[in-house]
Parts: structure tokens; sequence; C-alpha cells
């Protein structure tokens, strides 16, 4: 694919320079034209062989067809916006935790609930805390240790917090 040939040119003249490896992803332009392979994507993985003076003989490679795997990724890319979109605007928020590093993931609409900034994709527990409503952390961390030190699968709770601008 014409979009392609620079990234491809590169990788392979790096591979020419330092005599390792390359891979590269890249589309094929079609010769049959755009209806008999609308997009179709491959992965180039090769070894550059060299001569008796060290210098570049061949490139030793294996090429595998990744099309469906790209089209399952646009897919999922695809959902994943339109999830954030929709938790956003909707004011529905999702988070992962991670215990050890304290660290929470979160959506855009949970980013958008607390008034976070827009493009927010992590938070600190110690970040957390702060938002909460004082009269509330109490409760909550207790309600949250209970729920670590027997294990539960689930934890629920409700509580007030204080946006960025002092709203509650």
């Amino acid at each position: 694919h014409p979009g392609d040939l620079r990234a491809l040119d590169a990788a392979f003249s790096a591979a020419k320079r330092t005599g390792g490896s390359c891979k590269v992803e890249y589309r094929l332009a079609s010769a049959g034209g755009p209806d008999l392979c609308p997009e179709c994507w491959v992965a180039t993985e090769g070894t550059v062989v060299r001569d008796a003076d060290g210098q570049p003989a061949q490139l030793l490679g294996v090429t595998r067809d990744i099309t469906e795997h790209k089209q399952a990724e646009r897919a999922l890319a695809e959902r994943n916006l339109q999830l954030g979109l929709a938790g956003q605007f909707a004011l529905v928020g999702t988070y992962t935790y991670d215990v050890d590093s304290e660290r929470y993931q979160v959506s855009p609409g949970y980013a958008a609930i607390h008034g976070l900034p827009e493009g927010t994709e992590e938070t600190s527990r110690a970040e957390w805390r702060t938002r909460v409503h004082p009269n509330d952390l109490p409760g909550v961390e207790a309600g949250f240790e209970q729920a670590m030190a027997e294990r539960r699968r689930e934890y629920y709770c409700e509580y007030r917090f204080v946006r960025p601008d002092g709203e509650i």
C-alpha cells in the first residue's frame, strides 16, 4: 500500500545497515483492485544474511497474513471509543484498581463524573482519597479494608466526592 511504503523501506534499510532483523506490519495494495482485497495486512519478519565479506546478500524472512487480527483490533478500538463516549455522556464510569501499585485505571465516564481532565486514564488511591467527601472517607475506607480482608470478589459502597470545582 502506498501509505506504508516509507515505513517498510525504513525497516528494511535499518536491518541492512545494522545487520540485524526487521519486523514490520503493512497493508498490501491489491493488484485486482480494492474490491478483491479492500484492506489486506501482512506482518513480515526477516533477518539479513551477509556474504563472506560481511556485505548484505539476502533478507531471509517470513510473511504472515494478519488481516483478521487488524480487523479485530479496529473493531475493538471502535467499540472502546463508543463505550467511552457513552459512559462520558451518560455519566457511567468504570475503573480497575491495582492493589499493589494503589493505582486506578479509569474510563472516560469515570473521569467525567469526577471532574478530572479529559484524557485522564489513571489516578492514584491517594488522589482518589482527596476527592472523597471527608465525612464519608472513614466509612468507605473501613468497608474497603473489610472487603479486602475477607477476600470478597465484589465491593459496594456509596459516597460523596468533591469535584475540582468544589461541587459535591
